[in-house]
Order: C-alpha cells, then structure tokens, then sequence
C-alpha cells in the first residue's frame, strides 16, 4: 500500500474475495446462526432480569484456584483457549491479558487468542460455537461501578453486556464447548492479581516439576555410566582375564620363536 486510503481498497478486495470464495465452495459466509443463537439466548435472559431484577442462571466463581485447576484439566493436544474478555479497554486491562494471555500459553502449551466481548460475538463468535469441537473457552466479567440505563430499556448497558456474556456462555454450554467463566467483581486489578498469582504459582510448580524430572534423568545417566565403568575396571583386573591375557601372549611367543630361527638359519646358508 502506498496510500492510507488504499487500506479501504484492500478491505473491498478480501471482502469481495470472501463472497467468491464462499460460492465456489458452497457456503454463505455471511451467515451466522450460531451467533444469531446468542443474541436470541440474550433476549430471552433481558426478559427475565426484566421480571425478576437479577440473572436467575448467572453463577459467580469465588475461586480463580479452582477455575483455573478445572481449566488446565480441559486443555488437550490440538485444542486453542480463547480468552473472552466482557471488560472495560484500558491499558491496565490490556497489559493484564497480555500476561494471562502468555501464562496460559506457558502452562498448556495451545494457543492463546484474547477477543473484548461483546465484540467478538460476529467475529470469531460463530467459529467458537459451529466450528471444530477444539476450543476451551475462558470466559472474564466484571461489576461495573456506574450504570449508565439504555433510554426506552429498563435496563442499563452494563446490564446488556452481562446479558450477552451470560447468553453466548449457555449457546457455548449447549453446543458442547468446554467453557469457564471467571467473574472479577468490581475491582477489575484485584480480580486479576489473584489469576496471574494462581498462574504464576502453577507456571513455577511446572518449572520445578520439569527440573527435578531433568535432574533425576541426569543422575540416572551418571549412575548408568559409573556403574558401566566399574564393571569396565572390573573386567579388566579379574584373574581370569589376565589369565587368558598371559596364555595368548605365550602362545605368540612360542609359534614366532621357531619362525624367527628358520629365517636367521636360511640367511647364514645363503652367505
């Protein structure tokens, strides 16, 4: 690109490219029902906060330990976690993914992706929901401190976006997605110094883990090899070897001795 509005050019391109694409192999691109299954799970939970004033289904983990436990047990070979962020966008928060994001990676060794919700709901929403079965999802709310109310709603956005969490994790739930969900209350910093704190023990518990397994494969290697050398040293000192040591030579001696005085006496008969 040689212009900033050439950007704008490339976006008709691949837009376009995508739409060919999906003729030629027989897919609608551009539909969705998985994530029409969320917004549709979002209404009818508005509904009825609308009736009774609160989430009936909305369950609050009080323990990052046990989450996070319950976590690294879902992860498999050939799966990706996908962190689910329903979170204000703030250099802080930003900073504090990237290091989840890296601790997770770390402790699983699967690919990480980090998406604000609600956002990513009509992005990678549709392939975490109706694509391969391989996605652990971690889903991360938060209690809002100011609610700021929808005009015409008799809610607020803040309640919307619990909503839309709460409505995209049942759709995740019902489509047999591993998926949990991590509230951190209404101090977003607090709610993640206690994640990283449990990743960080468990990246360290992995380390020496990973270390005693190296320094005990070391030492098996060194015992192996003392204990070949001692049988090495061994060999060599036994009697039976020396024995047979000094019969071979002996035995070289005596078949050159006569060999040797045949050739001295056919060279004096020559002269």
């Amino acid at each position: 690109m040689t212009d900033v509005y050439d950007l704008g050019a490339e976006f008709f391109r691949w837009e376009f490219a995508t739409g060919v694409a999906g003729a030629v192999i027989g897919v609608d691109p551009f539909d969705e029902p998985n994530v029409t299954e969320s917004k549709q799970n979002t209404r009818k939970l508005l509904d009825e906060y609308e009736g009774s004033g609160e989430f009936v289904t909305e369950q609050t983990s009080k323990s990052p330990n046990g989450q996070i436990n319950k976590l690294m047990r879902l992860v498999k070979p050939g799966d990706y976690l996908s962190i689910q962020a329903y979170l204000p966008y703030t250099p802080e928060v930003a900073e504090a993914l990237s290091k989840m994001r890296v601790l997770l990676r770390d402790r699983t060794g699967v690919p990480v992706t980090v998406g604000y919700g609600p956002r990513f709901l009509h992005s990678t929403g549709q392939l975490h929901k109706g694509g391969a079965n391989n996605v652990v999802a971690v889903q991360l709310t938060y209690e809002p401190a100011d609610e700021a109310l929808i005009p015409g709603e008799p809610f607020s956005f803040a309640t919307l976006i619990r909503g839309q969490a709460l409505g995209d994790f049942e759709s995740l739930k019902s489509h047999g997605r591993r998926a949990i969900r991590l509230h951190l209350g209404d101090d977003v910093g607090a709610g993640f110094r206690k994640i990283l704190k449990v990743l960080n023990n468990g990246a360290k518990r992995a380390r020496n883990v990973r270390s005693t397994k190296g320094s005990a494969k070391v030492k098996r290697v060194s015992e192996t090899a003392k204990v070949a050398k001692a049988a090495k040293t061994s060999k060599a000192d036994s009697p039976v070897v020396a024995k047979r040591s000094s019969i071979k030579k002996t035995t070289v001696a005596k078949i050159s001795t006569p060999k040797r005085a045949a050739t001295t006496a056919k060279t004096k008969a020559k002269k």
